[in-house]
């Protein structure tokens, strides 16, 4: 599949398709049986998106999505957990997911 270097213009700010394109493919990870993934907190950041809750309403509406057409969320959508280490060695787990 050959990609196409578009810019989008909105509302004043120019978006590099083909730059998104190469940090997705970046991002991109590989399962055991050869299945292709994300992270969601991954493409959180990728996509420019300040806060975890604003994310995951764009991870719902995909849940949503594929629940309306029939398909379960969970063949797409798998919940895990991975603990971030903060200042001075404290740690605690942080909901991602798997997309």
């Amino acid at each position: 599949m050959k990609f196409v270097a578009v810019e989008v213009v909105e509302m004043s700010e120019t978006v590099n398709i083909e730059a998104y394109k190469r940090a997705l493919d970046a991002a991109q990870r590989h399962a055991p049986d050869g299945s292709e993934y994300w992270l969601a907190r991954e493409l959180m950041e990728i996509l420019n998106y300040a806060r975890w809750e604003n994310f995951f309403d764009v991870v719902r509406k995909g849940m949503l999505a594929c629940e309306s057409g029939g398909v379960p969320p969970e063949y797409h959508f798998r919940r895990t957990a991975k603990v971030m280490t903060y200042g001075k060695g404290s740690q605690r787990k942080i909901e991602d997911w798997f997309l």
